[in-house]
């Protein structure tokens, strides 16, 4: 461009780092470039491929940037700064659209691309202006490469991704990088120049690129950068003209900065974030600093305004005026003039920062909360020495402490209580490159859920992600780029010659992110071990901001780590820590690992941090399922969800240990998200003195948050029927935060209740408004209370009242015949193989004694499927000892069937039917363990195979999601109606699923609402499947390779042990949760034939005596 300074001298390393810049979103991209840029001043054909090659030395070592240089993470590059975007005028500046102003050009669209698996197989020319790209492929920026079709995803955990099979075993130690495996993929494009942009400086940024790379422009090559998940930004005023102009990228996987990214998820490549140019004046507000700070017990304010200006252009004087305006959500004014800052731009020489400061009094500023994320809008202007405005600014304000008061973390004076979770960006179809609409809905999915506070494990997320995390209203602890799990106890330690990368990484994600109020915590990094490095880390956060809370879980000692940080302690570490000598406050970063079916145990954590102020919440792992939708081999171009292992990499752990989610890889909701969102909800209803007359207690969890905000509902349900229903009052819903309120609700006592009803006392707090979250009547909390009305007990039916029977017992089968009814029990294996009824067949075969429940993956990980596996085959493999068959009277027939179990102490088991004439069939079933010392069992209960018909499910008990022994507290008792194809959970390795816990009775019909009734002599646990726990025991990878059995298992159970939720590699299910086998267990349940599914309730009260 004309009227620009000469070029600046390279800078190669850079150890000092300043502020620096980012923007979102894109605009429309040029036109795509099919052939090669003719353009005045392109380099002939004999030119030299690099037109810098004079003036960019080669490193001492040899080696060039991305290789075996630790210490040369950027050539060139601008020193990180604020997200903001320069604006034309005052609404644009308050619309906050960073995608919209006349400053910007997006890059984002179709690339030229080509894309090699060795560094040196690449094309050294790739860049040059005479290059002809039109038979190129072509790549959508932002995208990863391997959804592309080029070289293959990875998932590793701990290893490097190069070191084993996945690699070729190369690079055991930093900072030497693979050579023989290292995809690199080279990028172009062209633009066209705006020509309102004469005279102006042009910087081309990328927000995030995996994960070295070089940038030429016509053919110049103008700077290198790694640290893939924080911009990185170039002046390229001096390379670009007027008209077409080329850039072109050239990607490496595995730079040595590479060493620092050994993060615990999939790996992929790439320019993965959106990519575009801006420009500035020459004299221009490079960076600025939004300071908020509370007095006057939190009820005033002050704005500090910290600005940076830099001339980039030829040495000139005046004084140079920023201006800030702050505006309310309403976009007036907050004072009647401005806060002014000066410079005297002659004080510095051209391409230094001169740095102004001011603060203004903000008197009774809505303050900022995740629960209210008030938000105000700085404006900025820089004014030349005419006085006319050269740049215009802005960023969103949110007043706000976060801070260390009193030995507790508070906001805004407050004690806080993280309900969080950990999140990867990541989604099935988009890889890394997620959407604006993606972060949407992560963060939609977030607060409806009731999460508070989330991670950015493990790295800075995207500029987009900060921004809705301002405007919806979380608190955000942001984590630095920075893994070495493989190596971390030797990297980066405290090695000198890692102090300048260590420290850049945090410089870049404090700078970009230092205005956004949803920032509340720095995390210096994950797994990267201990040492000195951490301390200057630590004390450079300190210094650049000395406003947020830091924290590092791997070197936990007070002057690295303001908070107590550790993960996958059990709830009973968690407590003890209440107590400890150390009283900063204690936090888990991660917690509840929700791999497979897990999140067991949950409400055990939360009646502990809700014991003890110090223990102020955490972060579940993790939020989603990292998986790809991949093509099904041979699949006829069906889909599936792909994890580690299945693209020819080879992952060090389980392929599926990505699988960690509380909500699956598209976002779907099942057990796991009900029982987070209930926990962590934040109003809670306890039964009052006499619950039968309305006495309730309502709990108020939220710091400023009057359950008066939202509208309470209260519901009697009697057996799955609401009798009565009302509104909470004024009164009754003015509970002020951090406080509870008893309350008596009108319920009028039932006069006379039916035998054996059950009613509920269901509470529902739901939103009066709107939310950019939810809409208007979402439910936020939810209370479900037993309220024993004494209903009388339930009047069986006598015996003497139902129809005679017959028995035979001849050829080894026992046949008991009645009206209408057929019962055939086989002397060899002790099971039903018929049960008629009404010319139907209700059971083909069972129940089968059964003791095993599919592992799931935190069995997998404790080494249950070995450890316990006596149990697998014990009932399958059962041995018959005795049949007795017992004539009760005309009308009932009992067969008791006794044998051994063969675990590794022998166990007796015994399964009693009594038959009555109705067709009723009593099921009482005990197992006797044959020693204390056996293995804890995994299920107690029997499999019945049902004919295929009876695929209609209705039930009464926990619902209707999948719920477990240790995970129900979000499932309510009730009356649900589904299919048993959807009682089916996904999970990404198939395993047990679809449980029911508390049931009272289930139906398995037709279509006419014709089948079989089961009912428990107490409560029961339910699974209705198309497969058996041992289809779900072998080493199935994928739902796709299961074949679905086309008759229904049901499994009616005394218990199944629970899931489990502490950690997935050796953690057991608490001992709360466990069936062991120092004791006798028995249970019993009814089956008989059901003609219409309304009656399953009245028929469930009305079981046969035996008198």
């Amino acid at each position: 461009m004309t009227g620009t300074p000469e070029r600046r001298p390279l800078v190669h390393r850079r150890t000092l780092l300043g502020g620096g810049l980012i923007a979102l979103g894109t605009a429309a991209v040029p036109p795509l470039a099919g052939t090669a840029v003719a353009a005045t001043g392109a380099p002939s054909a004999g030119a030299p491929t690099d037109a810098l090659a004079d003036e960019w030395p080669t490193p001492p070592n040899g080696h060039p940037e991305w290789r075996n240089n630790i210490g040369i993470f950027e050539v060139n590059s601008e020193p990180p700064h604020a997200t903001f975007m320069p604006y034309a005028d005052l609404q644009q500046a308050l619309a906050g659209d960073r995608t919209d102003s006349p400053y910007r050009l997006g890059l984002d669209g179709t690339w030229r691309f080509q894309h090699v698996d060795r560094p040196d197989d690449r094309d050294p020319d790739f860049h040059r202006t005479d290059v002809d790209d039109s038979s190129w492929d072509t790549i959508p920026v932002p995208s990863n490469w391997q959804l592309h079709g080029y070289d293959f995803p990875i998932y590793v955990n701990i290893a490097y991704p190069w070191w084993g099979a996945s690699g070729q075993s190369e690079a055991p130690l930093p900072p030497e990088v693979p050579t023989r495996f290292n995809p690199v993929g080279q990028y172009r494009r062209t633009f066209q120049l705006p020509a309102g942009w004469q005279g102006r400086r042009v910087h081309i940024h990328f927000e995030g690129v995996k994960a070295g790379f070089y940038v030429w422009v016509n053919g110049t090559r103008v700077g290198y950068r790694e640290g893939s998940y924080t911009p990185a930004e170039f002046d390229i005023t001096d390379h670009v003209r007027a008209g077409t102009n080329l850039v072109a990228v050239e990607v490496f996987r595995f730079p040595d900065g590479d060493w620092m990214e050994n993060q615990d998820m999939i790996r992929l490549s790439g320019i993965f974030r959106s990519v575009y140019l801006y420009s500035l004046p020459t004299v221009h507000l490079r960076d600025f600093t939004l300071g908020t700070r509370l007095r006057d017990n939190y009820t005033n304010a002050d704005l500090a305004v910290t600005a940076q200006i830099r001339n980039s252009g030829a040495q000139r004087s005046g004084t140079y005026t920023v201006e800030t305006q702050l505006y309310d959500a309403e976009r007036r004014p907050a004072w009647s003039g401005t806060l002014r800052l000066t410079a005297d731009i002659g004080s510095a020489p051209p391409g230094q920062d001169i740095t102004a400061r001011a603060s203004r009094s903000v008197p009774g500023p809505r303050l900022w909360s995740a629960e209210h994320p008030e938000l105000y809008t700085a404006v900025l202007r820089l004014r030349d020495p005419s006085g006319a405005v050269v740049q215009t600014v802005s960023a969103r304000v949110g007043f706000r402490e976060f801070a260390l008061r009193d030995g507790l973390i508070r906001i805004n004076g407050r004690p806080v209580s993280l309900r969080g979770v950990n999140r990867h960006e990541i989604d099935a179809d988009r890889g890394a490159a997620l959407t604006r609409e993606d972060l949407v809905r992560d963060i939609r999915a977030m607060k409806r859920l009731n999460i508070n506070a989330v991670r950015t494990a493990h790295y800075p997320n995207n500029p987009v992600w900060y921004e809705l995390a301002d405007e919806y209203g979380l608190y955000v602890m942001d984590e630095a780029n920075l893994e070495t799990h493989g190596v971390m106890r030797d990297y980066p330690a405290s090695r000198t010659d890692w102090t300048a990368p260590v420290i850049d990484r945090a410089a870049a994600m404090v700078h970009r992110d230092k205005n956004h109020p949803s920032v509340v915590i720095w995390s210096l990094g994950n797994e990267a071990g201990a040492g000195g490095n951490f301390v200057t880390m630590r004390n450079w956060i300190r210094a650049a901001d000395p406003t947020r809370i830091i924290q590092y879980q791997g070197d936990n000692r007070p002057e690295v780590s303001d908070l107590r940080v550790e993960g996958y302690e059990s709830p009973a570490q968690v407590e003890a820590r209440a107590s400890a000598s150390d009283r900063r406050p204690y936090v888990m970063h991660e917690y509840a690992h929700s791999m497979g079916n897990s999140t067991g145990n949950l409400k055990e954590y939360w009646d502990v941090i809700r014991s003890h102020p110090v223990l102020q919440g955490g972060f579940i792992w993790d939020f989603a399922d990292e998986a790809l939708r991949w093509p099904i081999p041979s699949g006829g171009g069906r889909t599936y969800l792909s994890y580690g292992g299945d693209w020819g990499d080879r992952p060090d752990f389980a392929g599926n240990f990505c699988g960690n989610g509380i909500l699956d890889a598209e976002r779907r909701p099942a057990g796991k998200a009900v029982e987070v969102k209930q926990i962590y909800q934040a109003v809670n209803v306890s039964a009052g003195a006499d619950v039968t007359a309305g006495v309730i207690r309502i709990a108020n969890e939220y710091l400023f948050t009057n359950v008066n905000e939202f509208t309470g509902d209260w519901a009697l349900v009697a057996d799955g029927q609401v009798v009565q229903r009302g509104t909470l009052t004024a009164a009754q819903l003015d509970v002020p935060p951090l406080s509870s309120r008893t309350v008596a609700l009108p319920i009028r006592r039932p006069a006379a209740p039916a035998p054996g009803a059950e009613h509920f006392l269901r509470l529902s707090f739901t939103l009066r408004s709107a939310t950019p979250w939810a809409e208007a009547g979402f439910e936020v909390a939810k209370q479900q209370l037993p309220v024993d009305f004494d209903s009388p007990p339930i009047v069986p039916t006598p015996v003497t009242q139902v129809p005679t029977l017959t028995v035979s017992d001849s050829g080894g089968t026992i046949t008991v015949r009645g009206t209408d009814v057929t019962v055939t029990i086989s002397r060899s294996t002790g099971l039903m193989t018929s049960y008629e009824a009404l010319g139907t067949r209700l059971v083909s075969s069972g129940p089968v004694p059964n003791f095993w429940r599919a592992p799931n993956d935190n069995d997998r990980g404790n080494g249950h499927p070995t450890r316990n596996a006596t149990w697998r085959s014990a009932g399958a493999n059962r041995t018959v000892t005795g049949v007795d068959v017992r004539r009760l009277s005309d009308r009932a027939v009992r067969v008791t069937v006794r044998g051994t179990l063969p675990t590794s102490t022998a166990s007796q088991y015994t399964t009693t039917y009594t038959v009555y004439g109705n067709g009723e069939i009593r099921v009482a079933n005990t197992l006797r363990p044959g020693s204390s010392s056996l293995p804890y069992i995994p299920e107690v209960g029997t499999i019945l195979f049902l004919p295929s018909a009876l695929e209609r499910m209705h039930y009464y008990g926990r619902g209707p999601e999948e719920n477990h022994w240790d995970r129900h507290t979000g499932s309510d008792v009730g009356v649900y109606s589904s299919t048993v194809s959807d009682q089916w959970t996904s999970y990404l390795r198939p395993q047990e699923n679809g449980n029911k816990t508390d049931i009272r009775w289930v139906a398995l019909v037709d279509a006419q609402g014709r089948g079989l009734l089961a009912y428990g002599e107490g409560l029961l646990e339910v699974n209705a499947s198309h497969f058996t726990p041992e289809d779900l025991s072998a080493e199935t990878r994928h739902e796709y390779q299961l074949s679905p059995r086309p008759e229904v298992v049901l499994r009616l159970n005394h218990r199944q042990m629970g899931v489990g939720g502490n950690d997935t590699w050796g953690a057991h299910t608490l001992d709360a949760y466990k069936l062991f086998p120092d004791r006798e267990y028995a249970y019993a349940y009814r089956l008989r034939p059901l003609l219409a599914v309304q009656d399953a309730m009245a028929l469930s009260r009305r079981p046969v005596s035996e008198t």
